[in-house]
């Protein structure tokens, strides 16, 4: 099927789809870095910064016209995706059970990304809106 002959509707919920499973791999990607390496905690903070902005940039870039509020469903669809990669990745790559404050770390990471999330598609919304009202002034 051709891009032409998709339904609006329908590419748009592509979109959030993918871009939620995109950013729940990106969250696992940070966890599984955590696990291995706690000195990624240092620059937690920074790291999310910079993701909160590229996440941003990706729904600015993917949402526009009657569409506008599909990136309030990314972070809906961002918890059974990272529920079910935490624990299919869980199977696939399975980390020792040597420490016991994983279950924190899990909380920690996906907390700090699932608010980075929430974030940027209120921020991408914003930003949307605002290149709206500026490209009707300028039209005016």
């Amino acid at each position: 099927m051709s891009e032409e002959n998709r339904s609006p509707f329908g590419l748009a919920m592509r979109r959030v789809t993918l871009l939620s499973l995109i950013f729940s791999l990106i969250g696992n990607t940070l966890y599984y870095a955590a696990a291995y390496s706690m000195t990624i905690l240092n620059g937690v903070f920074t790291l999310l910064a910079v993701l909160g902005v590229f996440y941003t940039i990706a729904i600015v870039r993917s949402f526009s016209g009657r569409f506008w509020y599909f990136p309030l469903f990314i972070p809906v669809l961002w918890v059974p995706f990272t529920v079910i990669l935490t624990y299919g990745l869980g199977l696939v790559f399975p980390l020792s059970d040597e420490v016991t404050s994983r279950g924190l770390l899990v909380i920690y990471i996906h907390g700090l990304n699932l608010c980075t999330v929430a974030a940027s598609a209120f921020m991408g919304m914003f930003v949307k809106g605002l290149l709206y009202i500026l490209g009707r002034m300028n039209k005016e």
